[in-house]
């Protein structure tokens, strides 16, 4: 090897090895390139640097790799936060605390095995599911309806004469595609109750796998829609199956909310129709009536 190509010129190495890629080879570099667990990965770089893990894994982003840390990175869901941050561990709609208070494992979806998720039957029998009773981003338990007791466990007995009811509308445009194609999404929350919302409003989105979305809080019209509040609401990410949506600014009475994002379809090499569901989650922004708390749209898709 002539020495301008010699990444060690005074020192013999024929092989070049050169593990941390800086041009200087193994045998004479000042800097330290032991690679104690053989995963190509050099000590003063590597996560774990006595436990093998070639991808530097670490799923909580505290510097030390998932399979050397002592604090628990699981993610039981796989939303991307681990369980020991994460308010619903198993991702079906009900939070710890809440799963906790009725039985059931906040580590498994279906508790009692009967093939109906555990957001999805109701504890205390009074029509609402436990999802809709349970605030899945809380890490405490729910009580947001304005009633005596815990909602989940509380038979939910009716709402006041006048009380905030809050209801949503879904458009998208267009809503019948062919191949990749930009659709707007807007949605729209009316006040139907004759009372203003008060409190924090969760609006969840189901996620598919073939939209895609960046939420641009200071977008206010799409050209072919009425303006939008963007700025009202927050884009809160994926819980569990779900896109959040939030906001603390009331909805005065018998008025509306409108916010909405521009999104990327992707037919993935299918043809079809696919739903899209809308949900303000129950007793969010004090809403009492939980009979219209769900929109659905529908997308006809060619490849």
């Amino acid at each position: 090897m002539i020495d301008i190509n010699d990444n060690c010129p005074y020192i013999v190495n024929a092989g070049q090895q050169d593990l941390d890629g800086d041009g200087i080879g193994d045998v004479c570099d000042p800097q330290d390139n032991t690679d104690s667990d053989g995963d190509g990965v050099i000590d003063i770089f590597d996560n774990c640097p006595n436990n093998p893990n070639t991808g530097q894994e670490d799923i909580d982003g505290d510097g030390i790799g998932n399979v050397c840390d002592p604090q628990n990175d699981i993610d039981t869901d796989g939303d991307g936060t681990p369980d020991i941050f994460d308010a619903d561990d198993d991702g079906d709609g009900v939070n710890d605390s809440d799963e906790a208070l009725i039985g059931t494992d906040p580590l498994v979806t279906d508790t009692d095995g009967d093939g109906t998720d555990d957001g999805a039957e109701d504890y205390d029998g009074d029509g609402i599911n436990n999802d809709d009773e349970s605030v899945d981003t809380g890490v405490i338990v729910t009580d947001v309806d304005g009633l005596p007791g815990d909602d989940i466990v509380t038979v939910f007995t009716g709402c006041p004469d006048v009380s905030s009811d809050l209801s949503p509308t879904l458009t998208i445009v267009p809503s019948s595609i062919t191949g990749m194609s930009t659709i707007n999404v807007k949605i729209d929350i009316f006040e139907l109750g004759g009372m203003g919302s008060d409190g924090l409003i969760t609006v969840r989105l189901p996620v598919d796998s073939k939209i895609t979305f960046t939420y641009d809080n200071t977008l206010t019209d799409f050209g072919l829609f009425a303006s939008l509040d963007n700025a009202n609401w927050t884009y809160v990410g994926i819980v569990g199956n779900f896109h959040i949506f939030e906001s603390n600014t009331v909805i005065p009475s018998n008025t509306s909310s409108t916010f909405g994002f521009v999104a990327q379809f992707d037919p993935q090499n299918t043809e079809g129709q696919t739903t899209i569901s809308l949900s303000v989650e129950f007793g969010s922004g004090s809403e009492c009536n939980f009979n219209n708390n769900f929109e659905v749209e529908s997308i006809i898709y060619f490849d």
